[in-house]
């Protein structure tokens, strides 16, 4: 009868851990023209973190990261931020282990010469076949993704894109554990900024 009891018990146990460790976490990326980039995170479409990065005006750092014109042709992400996903968990989360659930992206150009907008068109078709590229052959599911070009005149300038993303808790374990030097990392970098 003890037996029983505990072996109920163990199994109500193991439901909660899996509940637990099934519980999608939302990252929200959203960029607007002349906005701030802000980021949101969603357990169960609440939002319980939220923070708006904007630029500062200090030196920058020395990052291992440089862009490269070659990056253009390229038509895998990870390619592109291996240095990234060698120097921060999230950007190494994000990649590895999140479903992408949206991904808007669209670029905004003016210009009130007629024979510029033709080309800004092409440039503008250019670069989103290229991070269309680089978001499939990136990530194992986008269940949405939407891109458009905007051409017009004596309009703000700029690109406006989304990125919702989830992962659970388990995934973030996972992740944890495959690369645990770059999640140590995250502690490193706060000890730092309080010295």
């Amino acid at each position: 009868n003890n037996m029983l009891k505990y072996f109920i018990i163990f199994i109500i146990i193991l439901i909660i851990l899996d509940l637990i460790l099934l519980i999608p976490i939302e990252a929200r990326i959203i960029k607007k023209i002349e906005k701030p980039l802000l980021l949101k995170v969603l357990i169960f479409k609440k939002t319980i973190f939220q923070m708006e990065l904007k630029k500062k005006a200090k030196p920058k750092q020395k990052s291992s990261f440089k862009f490269r014109v070659s990056y253009l042709f390229e038509n895998d992400l990870n390619i592109i931020l291996k240095d990234l996903k060698e120097e921060n968990f999230f950007v190494y989360l994000l990649l590895e282990f999140a479903t992408i659930k949206k991904v808007t992206f669209i670029p905004t150009f003016n210009s009130s010469n007629p024979i510029v907008m033709p080309y800004l068109g092409f440039l503008d078709w250019f670069i989103i076949s290229n991070i269309k590229n680089y978001i499939d052959n990136t990530f194992n599911i986008v269940k949405d993704d939407y891109y458009q070009i905007v051409l017009l005149k004596d309009e703000n300038q700029g690109i406006n894109f989304e990125v919702y993303a989830t992962v659970t808790v388990l995934e973030i374990l996972f992740a944890i554990i495959k690369n645990f030097k770059v999640f140590l990392k995250l502690f490193k970098k706060k000890e730092k900024n309080y010295e």
